[in-house]
C-alpha cells in the first residue's frame, strides 16, 4: 500500500496528539482549503522544478491544484461530509526539512503519503517524491495518493481511531475514492484487486496481509455502482 502498514498508521493515529511540527524555517502555499508547508532541503528533481518561475517549485502547485480538485468532487460533489478538524487542512510534505518533535520529518521512499490527526486538526504527509511503481506514472501516484488521504480526514470526522476489524471499511472506501476522483487513473487494478480476487476466501475482516483491507474495494465499487455514491456516505454515517 501506498501509505503507512496496518500496524503503523494505527500507532502513529494513537500517538500523535503530542506532536509538534516546528514551522520555523518552513514555506508555505496557501489554497483556499489548504496551507501546504514544505522545508528548504526539496530534492532537486523535475518534478520541483519552478517552470513558471513564480519561486514556487510545480510540485507544490500541483499538490495544491489536485487537492481543490479533491475537495470539489468529494465535499461537494459527492457530498460525503467536510474533512475532520479546521480549514485549513494542514498539508506537510516529508523529507523537505520539516521537523517533528526536533527530528526530520521523513516518510520512507515507498510510501506516498498518509493522514492523521495532531491536537484536534486533521494533517496530510505526502512524500517529496512519489514513490516508483511499474503501472502507474508518478503524478498519478500523488493524486490517487491524496484522493485516499483526504477521504481518511473525512472518515476521521465520522469516527477516528479504527480497530483493525474495521480497516477494511477505512481503507476499501479510500482507495474506492481514488478512482472515483480520478476515473482515468487505473492504479488499485493492479496494485489492491488482485490480492482479493486470489483470496475471496478470507472475507473482509482480514488483516494478517498488508493488502487486503484495501483490496475489499471490490466490494464497494460494487455497492456504489448499484446505489450510487450516497451509500458510501450512508455507511459512514
Amino acid at each position: 500500500p501506498r501509505d503507512l502498514s496496518v500496524e503503523k498508521s494505527l500507532y502513529f493515529l494513537k500517538d500523535v496528539s503530542s506532536l509538534t511540527i516546528s514551522r520555523s524555517n518552513l514555506y508555505e502555499y496557501n489554497t483556499e482549503h489548504f496551507v501546504i508547508y514544505y522545508g528548504k532541503d526539496y530534492p532537486k528533481i523535475a518534478l520541483w522544478s519552478d517552470t513558471n518561475h513564480n519561486l514556487i517549485p510545480d510540485y507544490v502547485e500541483n499538490i495544491a491544484q489536485i487537492l481543490e480538485e479533491i475537495w470539489l468532487k468529494e465535499v461537494i460533489e459527492f457530498n460525503l461530509g467536510k474533512p475532520y478538524g479546521e480549514i485549513p487542512i494542514p498539508v506537510y510534505i516529508a523529507n523537505t526539512g520539516i521537523d517533528i518533535n526536533g527530528k526530520p520529518l521523513k516518510l520512507p521512499e515507498e510510501i506516498a503519503g498518509l493522514s492523521s490527526v495532531i491536537k484536534n486538526q486533521g494533517i496530510i504527509i505526502i512524500n517529496a517524491e512519489p514513490p516508483y511503481s511499474l503501472y502507474t506514472k508518478p503524478m498519478d501516484i500523488l493524486k490517487v495518493t491524496l484522493a485516499h488521504e483526504f477521504f481518511h480526514l473525512i472518515q476521521y470526522a465520522y469516527k477516528i481511531n479504527p480497530k483493525k476489524e474495521n480497516l477494511w471499511l477505512y481503507e476499501g472506501t479510500a482507495v474506492l475514492m481514488e478512482g472515483l476522483v480520478f476515473p482515468e487513473i487505473e492504479d488499485c487494478l493492479y496494485s489492491y484487486v488482485p490480492e482479493f480476487l486470489k483470496h475471496p476466501e478470507r472475507g473482509f475482516i482480514y488483516y494478517e496481509n498488508l493488502f487486503h483491507p484495501y483490496s475489499t474495494v471490490i466490494f464497494f465499487d460494487y455497492l456504489q455502482k448499484l446505489y450510487g455514491i450516497s451509500i458510501i456516505r450512508q455507511l459512514w454515517q
